[in-house]
């Protein structure tokens, strides 16, 4: 049959679940025994397709930070498509410096010596990326990450990811080394001896760990998203930075759950500790890398 005599497929959830079955590599499938088949999305709400609204507390996945459809910003992106779809980096466009300034304007909050940005498409390549530059910049290629910790899907970002169920893609990159978690909740002492436990460790993995403590950097969730929304000590990322450093290391911090005003208080997570990291990475919903100058 020709595409042009084909009937248009159904729009029932059973159908679209069957074509994505038969067409789509289910990494990951579709969550619940009878997925929800989303059509629309207004602001903070969802639609299926009998018309019932859903409250949308998941926001697809942490990436959708602006609600859906927002008028203004539809606007905006239809303004710009109408214009030019599409600049590659090969040529210049006023938008790419003025945005790229506004996003260093915003990072300064958590380093003041922030100017750069990379842009990306996801989380993953940001952590990607800020793992390459932090290996380009020290000539080191170790790094340390956090048990229970989740960076990405990429092969290195699996690599430095510490759960058991999302690190599928063995034989890894080498030279990964993985710090206990300061979890308060699952430490047998009050909140206090867990972070010194934290550190301790920390200390004891650069060591032991990696070859004499020269490791490129020190990767960290402010905030765990995938791995249970575990919130360190208030006093975990200030010694914790200052060890790194201490070692010749940088200090990666992984923003891609908690930045961007997700914890109400302040535009990154890691404000809420205060130690300046050497690079960050935003959430896919500005899907940027960026670091200290030189």
């Amino acid at each position: 049959m020709s595409p042009k005599t084909a009937p248009a497929p159904k729009s029932s959830a059973d159908a679209v679940a069957a074509l994505r079955a038969k067409h789509v590599m289910a990494l990951p499938g579709p969550m619940y025994a009878k997925p929800i088949n989303i059509v629309e999305g207004k602001m903070q709400f969802l639609y299926d397709d009998a018309g019932r609204e859903y409250l949308d507390g998941f926001a697809g996945v942490a990436t959708v930070s602006i609600g859906h459809s927002h008028p203004h910003f539809v606007a905006k992106l239809k303004a710009q498509i109408d214009k030019l779809q599409h600049n590659p980096p090969l040529y210049l466009h006023p938008s790419v410096g003025n945005f790229a300034r506004r996003l260093a304007t915003m990072a300064k909050l958590a380093n003041p010596d922030m100017e750069v940005c990379f842009f990306t498409n996801s989380g993953s390549e940001a952590n990607e990326t800020a793992a390459f530059i932090a290996k380009t910049y020290t000539g080191r290629h170790e790094f340390v990450a956090v048990q229970r910790s989740y960076h990405g899907r990429t092969l290195l970002t699996t690599a430095l990811t510490g759960q058991q169920n999302w690190r599928n893609q063995a034989p890894f990159p080498s030279g990964v080394s993985f710090t206990p978690t300061d979890y308060a909740y699952r430490f047998d002492g009050t909140p206090e001896q867990s972070t010194k436990a934290a550190i301790r460790g920390l200390e004891q993995t650069l060591k032991t760990s990696s070859s004499g403590g020269k490791v490129a950097a020190f990767i960290a969730e402010t905030i765990m998203g995938v791995g249970g929304s575990i919130t360190p000590g208030k006093e975990y990322f200030g010694a914790a930075a200052d060890l790194v450093h201490k070692y010749g290391g940088l200090f990666i911090c992984d923003e891609v759950q908690a930045g961007v005003g997700r914890t109400g208080e302040h535009y990154f997570g890691i404000q809420h500790w205060g130690p300046s990291p050497t690079s960050s990475s935003w959430p896919r919903a500005w899907p940027t890398a960026t670091r200290s100058a030189p």
